[in-house]
């Protein structure tokens, strides 16, 4: 990989959450930040912000569910810097509540967002790589992108899509030997960030993140070593690499366990919410460029993780155990 010193990096979704702490991180390590975000007014404050501690950045509004916004983006960063060394899929909305209501036009707007936006911004950081002859593109998905869960279904499908254009990608570069070109795939599980806030619900309650929860800083820090050291696809959070490999065994078993936990766990039924499509398809009057959303100071952070990663293996195997002794039972009924 070139340029691993000062690069030029392109972050979308960067005024607040993962995004921002992100560009953060690049800023302290000496990397050129070029921001992009739908609320200029909270890039330039993070620009001021980088620059205060002597880092180098440039703000670029954009709304990444546009094709020709993603392509101005891409634009601003050659003509200002001459390369793009890492480019950044970090844009991302949610709509949550049962898929029949939640209105289609905040589906749509999920999709265009997640999957278009990703699709955008992969096109434009590719040709740009292809031109140089190296570069790295890091593709946020989720841990829905490997398994689903009830309530956010236009969500899980397009972080599942995410995961499937990324490899792609991958697979036409290997054909090309074009090793110094990559494509890397992040798979974070609940993250401490405003975006439980932000996102449109339709489900009639308050909305709190499944726990276990990571910090945006634990997922900007793999970003960072992805952008120097690439790797395919990277969990962020044991619980989440445990269940994507229960799915592969016991999808069925798996599909039940992630709903019941949802059901449980990601809504606060003491508290009632109106139906609202939050701040997905205009971001104003939403969070103030936060990169926490004060989930992981409360009681259900750090415990459920640890029990998350102890159990798990050990409820597969348990599956896998009496899924055989089934089957044993079956065949011997047969044979008799």
């Amino acid at each position: 990989m070139k340029h691993e010193a000062e690069r030029v990096v392109v972050i979308t979704g960067a005024s607040s959450g993962i995004g921002r702490a992100t560009a953060l991180r690049f800023a302290h390590n000496g990397d050129t930040l070029v921001v992009a975000a739908r609320r200029k007014n909270l890039l330039k404050e993070l620009v001021h912000e980088i620059e205060h501690h002597g880092g180098e950045a440039i703000a670029v509004e954009t709304d990444v569910a546009h094709e020709k916004s993603v392509e101005k983006l891409a634009r601003a960063a050659v003509k200002k810097f001459g390369r793009i060394d890492v480019w950044i899929n970090d844009a991302g909305v949610g709509a949550i509540g049962k898929f029949h209501e939640v209105p289609i036009e905040d589906h749509s707007r999920v999709l265009d967002t997640n999957l278009s936006g990703t699709l955008y911004g992969s096109h434009a950081a590719i040709k740009q790589f292809r031109e140089q002859e190296y570069g790295v593109l890091i593709n946020l998905s989720s841990v829905l992108g490997k398994v689903t869960q009830p309530f956010m279904s236009s969500y899980a499908a397009s972080k599942h899509a995410v995961r499937a254009l990324s490899a792609a990608i991958r697979q036409e570069l290997w054909l090309e030997d074009l090793d110094e070109v990559h494509v890397c795939t992040v798979f974070p599980e609940s993250v401490d960030t405003p975006f439980f806030r932000n996102e449109a619900n339709y489900s009639g309650y308050k909305v709190r993140p499944t726990p276990p929860i990571e910090s945006p800083e634990h997922v900007a820090e793999v970003i960072f070593q992805l952008a120097a050291e690439p790797e395919d696809e990277v969990h962020v959070g044991k619980a989440g690499k445990w269940l994507s490999a229960q799915n592969k065994f016991a999808r069925g078993a798996t599909e039940k366990q992630m709903a019941w936990m949802v059901d449980r766990k990601h809504f606060d039924r003491r508290h009632h919410e109106k139906h609202t499509s939050g701040a997905i398809h205009d971001p104003e009057g939403f969070d103030d460029g936060h990169i926490h959303g004060g989930w992981q100071s409360r009681s259900h952070a750090a415990k459920p993780l640890k029990i998350a990663s102890l159990l798990a293996p050990a409820a597969l195997g348990i599956f896998l155990l009496v899924k055989k002794n089934r089957k044993a039972d079956e065949l011997e009924d047969a044979v008799a």
